[in-house]
C-alpha cells in the first residue's frame, strides 16, 4: 500500500464527505428510532405501557450517582386494539411504573421509547460512506 496515496485519498475523502454528510443530517437524516417516534406522534400511534417485571442486573443502587452504573432488565405490557404486547429493554435508570411507547404503522409489536436511537439501514450506510469514498479515491484516483 502506498502511504502517500492513502494519505491523499484520506484528505480528499474528508474534504468531500464532511460537507455531504453535514447537508444530509441538516436535511433530516435521522436514526430509525427517531423516524418511528416522529411518524407515530404525527399519526397518534402512542401507547402507555405498564411495568410488569423488573430485575436489577448490575451496579450499586445506593451509591453516588456519578459512580454507579445501574442496569435494569424490564418487561412492560401494553395493548393496541385489544391485543396485548410486551416491551423488553435494559434501562440504566430506575424503571418508571408506566412508559410512553411509539410504534410504526401496522406493527404495534415493534414499539420503541422516545429516546430510541436504533441506527437503521440508511443511517448505517451514511456512516460507511466515507470508507467507500476513501477506497474509491485510493484505487481509482491516486493509484
Amino acid at each position: 500500500m502506498d502511504t502517500q496515496a492513502a494519505f491523499y485519498a484520506l484528505v480528499a475523502t474528508v474534504v468531500v464527505s464532511v460537507p455531504i454528510l453535514m447537508m444530509a443530517f441538516r436535511r433530516g437524516l435521522t436514526t430509525a428510532g427517531e423516524q418511528t417516534v416522529r411518524q407515530a406522534k404525527q399519526a397518534g400511534r402512542v401507547v402507555v405501557a405498564t411495568l410488569k417485571k423488573r430485575k436489577f442486573l448490575s451496579g450499586d443502587p445506593s451509591g453516588d450517582l456519578y459512580q454507579r452504573r445501574n442496569l435494569y432488565l424490564v418487561v412492560y405490557e401494553y395493548q393496541v386494539d385489544g391485543i396485548s404486547y410486551t416491551y423488553r429493554a435494559r434501562l440504566r435508570c430506575e424503571p418508571p411504573q408506566t412508559l410512553m411507547l411509539y410504534y410504526p404503522e401496522g406493527r404495534p409489536n415493534k414499539a420503541v421509547l422516545e429516546s430510541d436511537r436504533t441506527p437503521g439501514v440508511v443511517y448505517s450506510l451514511a456512516s460507511l460512506f466515507p470508507l467507500a469514498l476513501w477506497v474509491a479515491f485510493y484505487y481509482l484516483v491516486f493509484q
